[in-house]
């Protein structure tokens, strides 16, 4: 036990044993906070006990107002610091005040953010957003759900469960003597099929139309000619055209360059 029944120095007559002692205690019990299983006495505010009857041991502060308050506990068996319950304070924008054990799972700055940053929200706090378009929630990297995106040109990918020109499977019912088109003026590359891989045709085409064939079953040419799977300058642009005789279903990817 470190402690003195007052940190006043004794006054006159007093000898320089006595004085000694006196300064020894003071000491010891200043360097220590005070430790001991009770409570100083003749306790002022801001003064430190070091409460050591029990483990943990408590460092407490005293208040007029409060009393012995706790500030934190060390067991003394490990050397495990705990701060006591109550003591976080969160200054400024985030509210200013003690929040709950846990309470740390959404953090979001609405002050001092740079023009575009996005807020963050996330339950473990691992987002770090500095710049943003668009709108809506951040995106994960598995299952995320785009809303409208504007992707722009990809520089690799698999499109192959897509739909539309850019490379996904398209499929439709094309009349006999109906026709596909599509876009003008691109170069490219394009595969068709007609029924359940009746005829087939694998090609590539110029910006001015020209379709040169890569590999194509017996009935499917790059002429507009009747009893075959065609692909073709259609005048306004290529075409995929059906002169099969007979309603077709068509599957065609066609990628441009």
């Amino acid at each position: 036990m470190s402690q003195v029944t007052n940190y006043t120095t004794p006054g006159t007559p007093l000898t320089m044993a006595a004085l000694k002692i006196f300064l020894d205690d003071a000491y010891a019990a200043a360097a220590s906070a005070n430790r001991g299983s009770t409570a100083p006495s003749n306790p002022f505010e801001g003064m430190h006990w070091w409460d050591s009857s029990a483990n943990p041991e408590i460092l407490k502060r005293y208040t007029v107002a409060g009393g012995w308050v706790s500030i934190l506990s060390v067991n003394i068996t490990t050397g495990a610091a705990t701060l006591a319950s109550g003591l976080l304070t969160v200054p400024g924008a985030i509210g200013g005040t003690t929040p709950a054990p846990g309470a740390f799972t959404t953090l979001k700055q609405t002050t001092g953010k740079a023009a575009g940053a996005i807020p963050i929200s996330d339950a473990d706090g691992a987002l770090t957003l500095t710049a943003s378009t668009g709108t809506g929630a951040p995106v994960r990297a598995t299952s995320p759900t785009l809303v409208t995106p504007a992707l722009g040109t990809p520089a690799s990918g698999d499109l192959s469960n897509c739909t539309g020109g850019g490379g996904g499977i398209v499929t439709t019912s094309v009349e006999d003597e109906a026709e596909i088109a599509l876009d003008t003026g691109k170069t490219g590359r394009g595969w068709a099929m007609a029924g359940d891989n009746e005829e087939y045709i694998n090609f590539r085409f110029t910006a001015a139309g020209v379709v040169a064939i890569i590999s194509n079953s017996a009935n499917a040419i790059n002429t507009d000619t009747d009893g075959f799977l065609c692909v073709y300058d259609a005048g306004a642009g290529i075409a995929i055209k059906n002169r099969l005789g007979a309603t077709k279903v068509i599957r065609y990817i066609v990628n441009y360059s």
